[in-house]
């Protein structure tokens, strides 16, 4: 039995030896910095470069608001006339004609922008929503890493420990009062600390590396502040308050605006025309006002109806999806956090009393 010993343990102990020295790179420990998880959490959704880029794409729906309120700019026509053949009876000199168009909207404009608005609207919820997803990762990372590393402290406690037992078994096996293979289960209770504290110390690399990619700074390596503390946890939200369910009901309402708007549109835009008619024949001139609209044969409008119509209709069904993907999100959660809770007292309650013993 001791020569079963012999040859396990050295090859465990090297082994989670040169696996712990492997995962730790050359320079981490100038480049490691203590965080708590509001500075995680700020360093990724106010400092990241991808929420960067997603509030920019945001801007740019702010941006379509004043965009869809400018009004078309007039038309300047010119037409010049000159004879070059025939009786002078029918133009004589020259004649010039100048007029300007301006288009006159029935409620177009303003439907326009009702549709820009409730969809610069949408995309704010939206970019809430992803926000709050890289936030609620960042936060799952830093619990990873605080766990990982409370795990690796905790190993290193108790490998201190068992050495110290070890030692004294292989003093009593010595001198007889105990066997071998007490002195060998020691040695491999031993190699297995050092293998759960080489993977807890490759968890804590992982979540910090993790954490270091979401936050798009390289080298970076937070470690967690102090071990787990209890927080005080609130009931989660109505369901119609959460930001996925808000940005659905908020995109119904721009496709809704956009079906009004598509009904608006239909009514032609008719344009006002402002102009002047010289003639060299007598140096006489005149004015005009004149209208133009297009006429609907071949667009009606009808197909933007329909399309924003169905769009309409594919944004309320998308609301009614999400809402009941949340409401069983929430029940499963609440399943799930409530026998966790239960599990956790069970075992403070059989367990914790006697950690002491």
């Amino acid at each position: 039995m001791r020569a079963v010993g012999a040859r396990w343990a050295p090859p465990l102990g090297l082994l989670a030896l040169a696996l712990s020295l492997a995962l730790r790179p050359a320079g981490a420990l100038a480049q490691e910095e203590v965080v708590s998880v509001d500075e995680v959490v700020r360093a990724v959704v106010e400092a990241g470069p991808t929420a960067g880029a997603l509030r920019s794409q945001v801007r740019v729906a702010d941006a379509e608001i004043d965009l869809a309120g400018v009004y078309a700019n007039p038309r300047v026509s010119y037409v010049g006339m000159g004879r070059f053949d025939g009786s002078a009876n029918a133009i004589n000199g020259t004649q010039h004609q100048l007029w300007v168009d301006v288009p006159i909207l029935f409620g177009q404009h303003d439907a326009r922008r009702d549709v820009a608005r409730a969809s610069a609207s949408a995309a704010h919820a939206e970019l809430e929503v992803a926000l709050l997803a890289r936030e609620l990762e960042a936060r799952r990372l830093y619990l990873a890493l605080a766990l990982a590393t409370e795990r690796g402290a905790r190993s290193e406690a108790a490998r201190r420990e068992l050495e110290r037992l070890a030692a004294r078994v292989t003093g009593r096996a010595s001198a007889g009062a105990q066997s071998d293979y007490d002195r060998a289960r020691f040695v491999l209770a031993v190699a297995q600390l050092d293998a759960d504290l080489a993977d807890a110390r490759a968890d804590a690399l992982a979540a910090s590396a993790a954490l270091s990619v979401l936050a798009g700074r390289p080298g970076w390596r937070p470690r967690a502040a102090g071990p787990f503390e209890d927080a005080a946890v609130s009931g989660p939200r109505p369901v119609a308050e959460l930001p996925v369910v808000v940005a659905a009901r908020r995109r119904l309402e721009a496709a809704a605006r956009d079906v009004a708007r598509a009904e608006r549109e239909r009514i032609p835009e008719i344009s006002l025309g402002l102009g002047a008619y010289l003639t060299t024949d007598g140096d006489s001139g005149s004015a005009y006002v004149g209208l133009s609209l297009p006429l609907p044969v071949v667009d009606t409008g009808e197909a933007a109806v329909r399309r924003a119509e169905a769009a309409r209709a594919a944004a309320r069904d998308a609301l009614e999806a999400t809402t009941r993907r949340a409401e069983l999100a929430l029940e499963s959660a609440s399943v799930v956090w409530n026998e966790r809770r239960a599990v956790l007292g069970a075992f403070d309650d059989a367990a914790l009393a006697r950690s002491d013993e």
